[in-house]
């Protein structure tokens, strides 16, 4: 224990780390990369009871391997009376990314029970136009090429006919760009079929997509490209749990959609979600997002009483149309449900990776034809199954291999019914 009298060391210009009065912690707060040196005021001092001198020493203790980064002046020295104190200058540099936190040990000479842990930290960002060099995310396809084929099939003529109407009727419109190829117009967007020296934007199309569903089968990924592991966060749009407090509208009364959903997972088979990841250095990590559409999709939806989640939905009938599909044959446009992906790192400052997540979301439904049928049962009563070891005789009765539809009011019991397709 500490002896009566016994010198005591006091530190200021730290935080508290729990309530023993011995663990302590200096953060230097977001730096930029290469921007010169931070500086710190620690102070030392002398806290009694005792008048007599005190001596102090300070100590640096690595955990991780990583480049030094930070130094301090004085390391020692001497507080000759009560209430001394003594000004300890900690300096931390930006110039290496590889920061990682530093424990230092304050050692009382005089009193050897009296020792102070205080962990000294520091986080390094860059400026988002160095992005590129330290990470990237790439997709598996190109964006949105499998919805847009067939509107691009049919030329360029049918897309520079009326481009403007057909954006503005949210299913899109093609044109020819300035080198001759042709660009996908969809929601203010332009999406090139041919990069062009110029990378476009982030997409993933999930296609066809029915209501209670899950989707799984598209991915992208995240890489590390710096010689440090690095922090990301992924977020999107479209919240993980059920939006709430939003009345149906009169088109969606008793079966209105609810809220689509977007959860992210390292495997396409099952969901284990996370929002943070770790990547290691030089490697990268496949993302799967999960998107859910919504249980209970309203058939026949398009008066804008309640548009689909994510913010932003349009009738694909133009789409239909342009495709050459006959949605006039009883079949219900779906809702096309779009939201963005955003995966933010946490070594570059304020700038994040967006893909634009699409889907097309159907109702389920099961369709009967209007052909009728008629049929007839027998009554077990009264006309009992044939024994089999008697032969078959022409006639009806107990015997008969079958019972004969009689007409209505009979006791064959005719009735009408569907055929199911």
């Amino acid at each position: 224990g500490r002896g009566e009298g016994r010198p005591l060391l006091g530190v200021r210009g730290v935080a508290a780390v729990g309530e023993s009065g011995r663990r302590f912690e200096i953060h230097l707060g977001q730096q930029d990369h290469g921007a010169g040196s931070v500086e710190w005021a620690l102070r030392v001092e002398h806290r009694g009871p005792s008048s007599r001198p005190l001596r102090f020493r300070l100590v640096s203790i690595s955990t991780e391997e990583g480049d030094s980064w930070l130094s301090y002046s004085p390391s020692s020295g001497t507080l000759s009376q009560r209430h001394e104190t003594q000004v300890v200058r900690l300096c931390g540099s930006t110039e290496h990314l590889d920061v990682r936190p530093v424990y230092l040990l304050l050692e009382n000479h005089d009193n050897p029970d009296d020792l102070k842990t205080l962990m000294v930290s520091m986080e390094l960002v860059v400026a988002a136009d160095d992005a590129p060099s330290y990470f990237g995310v790439r997709v598996e396809a190109k964006p949105l090429r499998q919805r847009w084929d067939a509107l691009a099939a049919a030329g360029p003529e049918a897309g520079d006919a009326r481009p403007d109407d057909r954006a503005a009727g949210g299913g899109g419109g093609g044109r020819l760009a300035a080198g001759g190829e042709l660009a996908l117009r969809e929601g203010g967007r332009e999406y090139y079929r041919d990069e062009g020296g110029v990378r476009p934007p982030l997409a993933i199309d999930l296609g066809t997509v029915y209501g209670g569903q899950v989707s799984s089968n598209r991915s992208f990924v995240v890489e590390n490209r710096c010689t440090l592991p690095l922090h990301f966060t992924l977020s999107s749009s479209l919240s993980h749990s059920p939006r709430r407090g939003r009345p149906a509208g009169p088109a969606a009364a008793g079966s209105h959609a609810a809220a689509a959903a977007v959860a992210f997972s390292l495997s396409n088979a099952s969901l284990k979600v996370f929002t943070t990841l770790l990547v290691p250095a030089g490697s990268s990590t496949r993302v799967y997002p999960h998107f859910r559409a919504g249980g209970a999709l309203a058939a026949g939806r398009g008066d804008g009483d309640d548009e689909p989640a994510g913010g932003e939905g349009a009738s694909l009938a133009p789409l239909c149309q342009a495709a050459g599909d006959d949605c006039s044959r009883g079949r219900t446009a779906g809702e096309l449900v779009r939201c963005e992906i955003a995966v933010r790192c946490h070594l570059v400052r304020d700038y994040q990776e967006l893909i634009t997540l699409t889907a097309i979301c159907l109702p389920p439904r099961l369709a009967l034809s209007t052909a009728a049928l008629d049929f007839a049962l027998p009554d077990p009563l009264l006309d009992p199954l044939p024994d089999p070891r008697l032969p078959a005789t022409d006639g009806g009765g107990a015997a008969g291999g079958g019972v004969p539809a009689e007409s209505e009011g009979g006791r064959g019991g005719a009735g009408r019914g569907s055929d199911a397709t």
